[in-house]
């Protein structure tokens, strides 16, 4: 079975294959001349241990298989350990010493131990069960996020090391583990690359499960896997089935008998197979929203409320005339008076970012004084909150929502059910982009008796990215009083975008073909369509378009493309990743093929990392934008560069290793970001740049994630201008893939 990380011995290797020894296993990696040169760099020779790392290998077969780096083994357990080594201290618990001190020393010891093993026999570390297990993530090359988060702390913060005297063996520590943690409802495991992980714990020892037990989890995991990829939160009788047939029949049955009598698969009217923990999601969910329109139906509520229940209706004029409020803006101020939950939703322009204003504005002007919270998912939606509201009262507290509930990483936030955010009133913008389990979170964490929720979004956005479509639902069961905002309140240097965004998500029945021929024939400020451009043309389109402004002043945000796909392996040519790969050489200066950065790179960051771990002055969120500011060599036996990166909060410094990661140089944590010349559409969502360029990809394979609310949230991301490359009929075919909702059973449950 292919994992992320192969270990083992290099057996054979000609120009396109190497043969890798894998305990009992021979595994076969297919190489192309793309990549072959991955093992001239690695020097690696016959006998040698090895780790080869490929892409996709969930569903890896011998013919499909990426192969995306090989390493000598020993370099690669230099930086594995490091990414280890902090959380170590905490989990394990030993002296305070820095990762190089630790390294040098190692080195310069005459032994065959790996580093890990040699580091826990030099530190004398008891060899109880939670060194074990960490030993096992070590030498299989295993994910520390999973091994923190699945194996040592349970609900009541307690280490399970402690707990589980009896345990004999790493199977035993993962069966009485692994089934609490899918279906842990304080824990996010929304994330492919984190399915994959638990994927490869399991492979790592699959002789040691009974087969029943083996497929049982693996059947779980393939439909947490489906879940995710189509946006559902249950399958149809007719998917389900469809995944059984990977089981031998004659097991059939005793698996899916496990999974029932353990209650890890629920079946709802014969009909929907939901795994456990999405169905108390849709299920308890639905019940907060229930109690809060049970309190908002109570006449007594306002009466109740001493500090929401005495706003002067003159104030209300008053704000309503100084902001220039139009008639539906004024409803929605009045109805949140009214209310103790309230949706505002509105397309592009139509000024929800006023409305917000001018609550906020209504509860300054009363008192006492209220405790205002305003809210979204993303760092970027956050800071473009705060770039708008920057005048306003300090006391209004702009947090995205992890840092609003005081996010403890993957396994829990310090605001939940049992201790409740203190908020007199909770703005929640871009609703549109929260999923089923962060709205869960968030609802949950809330005094449902004291607090007015403000859900404010735009129904017609790009869905969530992971399961569930609560704010659409919210809206289509009409059972939450609900604002809806019509009038273009833009200025008029916008207005055709604007237009033009309105007219892609009107009803496929009432699309305005003459219309779009008519933009796309005669210019139309704002808006540009290059059509059946060669990709030198394309990448030449964009390079001038970065040449003609700053495009590194990241307060200005004057320039970004983007594209609805991410990965090479699904469109070769306009993929963010092919395009990211083609125009670094062209944008960045002394730009070198041997460093994955260059200077003067536009960067994304992936993975939201908080400053107590890094070292820096900030906390870093997925999502956040910067560039590459200064590269340098740095002499060591690990890295090979010092990288500094420039985020609007400011500068951090890293270090570049030799198995091309980067580190913070203060805390040895690691750093995930990638290439951002060009970024997904959903990575752009919440955020606007003066000007847009769309790429239209993925139109071979037009499904869900490619529908006219991609071409419409890629338009109203733009300011000033938006230019559309791609292909005349893919346009009109996007503008004619309407979205289609994933199953879920959570809209029926809000009626009921």
């Amino acid at each position: 079975m292919y994992k992320k990380y192969n270990i083992g011995e290099l057996v054979e290797l000609k120009k396109e294959i190497i043969l890798l020894k894998v305990q009992e296993l021979t595994l076969h990696f297919f190489l192309g001349n793309d990549n072959f040169d991955l093992i001239d760099r690695s020097k690696i020779e016959i006998g040698d241990n090895v780790v080869i790392e490929i892409d996709n290998y969930q569903y890896s077969q011998k013919n499909i298989i990426k192969v995306v780096n090989v390493f000598p083994k020993k370099e690669f357990d230099l930086t594995l350990f490091q990414s280890y080594y902090e959380e170590m201290k905490y989990y394990i618990g030993f002296y305070e010493i820095s990762i190089n001190q630790v390294i040098e020393k190692y080195e310069k010891v005459n032994t065959y131990l790996n580093i890990f093993d040699w580091f826990i026999k030099d530190s004398m570390l008891v060899n109880n069960t939670t060194t074990k297990v960490a030993k096992f993530f070590f030498n299989n090359g295993l994910s520390f996020n999973v091994f923190k988060t699945f194996l040592f702390k349970d609900k009541n913060n307690q280490d399970l090391s402690n707990i589980n005297k009896k345990i004999k063996s790493i199977k035993d520590v993962l069966i009485v583990n692994l089934f609490n943690f899918l279906e842990n409802e304080n824990i996010y495991f929304e994330k492919e690359e984190f399915i994959n992980d638990l994927y490869d714990i399991i492979r790592s020892i699959s002789y040691q499960f009974e087969p029943v037990e083996l497929n049982a989890i693996f059947l779980i995991l393939n439909i947490l896997s489906s879940n995710i990829r189509k946006n559902i939160t249950y399958l149809s009788r007719k998917s389900f089935i469809k995944l059984m047939d990977n089981i031998d029949e004659s097991i059939k049955e005793d698996v899916l008998s496990y999974c029932i009598d353990n209650n890890h698969i629920i079946i709802i009217d014969k009909e929907k197979f939901y795994l456990n923990i999405y169905y108390k999601f849709e299920l308890n969910l639905s019940n907060f929203f229930k109690e809060l329109i049970y309190i908002n139906n109570n006449s007594d509520y306002l009466k109740s409320n001493k500090k929401l229940g005495l706003i002067n209706e003159l104030n209300i004029n008053y704000i309503a005339d100084k902001n220039s409020l139009n008639l539906k803006q004024k409803e929605a101020l009045e109805a949140f008076i009214k209310n103790n939950i309230l949706i505002i939703n509105g397309g592009a322009g139509t000024g929800k970012t006023t409305l917000i204003k001018s609550i906020i504005d209504l509860l300054e002007i009363e008192g006492p004084k209220f405790k205002v919270a305003l809210t979204s998912l993303s760092a970027m939606a956050t800071n473009n909150i705060k770039q708008k509201f920057d005048k306003l009262n300090s006391g209004v507290m702009i947090k995205n929502i992890y840092k609003l509930l005081k996010s403890r990483g993957l396994s829990n936030f310090e605001f939940n059910e049992s201790s409740k955010l203190e908020i007199d009133v909770l703005i929640i913008d871009e609703c549109s982009m929260i999923n089923l389990w962060l709205f869960y979170s968030l609802i949950r964490a809330i005094d449902l008796n004291t607090t007015k929720i403000i859900l404010v979004g735009d129904k017609n956005q790009l869905p969530p990215i992971g399961i569930g479509n609560v704010f659409e639902d919210l809206i289509d069961s009409k059972v939450i009083p609900t604002v809806t905002l019509l009038d273009n309140e833009r200025h008029k240097l916008s207005n055709n975008i604007i237009t033009c965004a309105n007219k892609i998500i009107v009803n496929k029945d009432e699309l305005d073909e003459e219309y779009f021929n008519k933009i796309i024939n005669e210019e139309v400020e704002g808006i540009e369509f290059h059509f059946d451009l060669e990709e030198s043309e394309v990448l030449n389109k964009i390079v001038e378009e970065h040449e003609n402004c700053n495009f590194l002043d990241l307060k200005s945000k004057e320039v970004q493309v983007i594209s609805n796909l991410n990965t090479f392996k699904k469109n070769k040519i306009f993929s963010c990743e092919n395009l990211n790969n083609k125009l670094k050489p062209l944008i960045c200066k002394n730009y070198n093929d041997n460093l994955i950065y260059s200077l003067f790179e536009k960067i994304l960051i992936t993975k939201n990392l908080y400053s107590i771990k890094t070292g820096a002055n900030f906390d870093l969120f997925n999502g956040q934008i910067g560039y590459i500011k200064e590269i340098k060599p740095y002499y060591n036996s690990i890295y090979t560069h010092e990288i500094v990166i420039s985020l609007e909060q400011g500068d951090i410094n890293t270090l570049y290793s030799k198995t091309k990661q980067l580190f913070f140089k203060e805390k040895d944590q690691e750093l995930f970001l990638t290439s951002a010349f060009a970024i997904s559409l959903h990575k752009m969502q919440g955020n606007e740049f003066n000007k847009v360029i769309y790429i239209l990809s993925g139109i071979n394979s037009i499904d869900n994630f490619v529908t006219k609310r991609s071409l419409y949230t890629g338009f109203t991301r733009a300011k000033e201008k938006i230019i559309i490359i791609g292909k005349k009929e893919d346009f009109f075919k996007i503008l004619k893939n309407e979205y289609k909702k994933g199953n879920g059973n959570f809209l029926e449950l809000l009626k009921k």
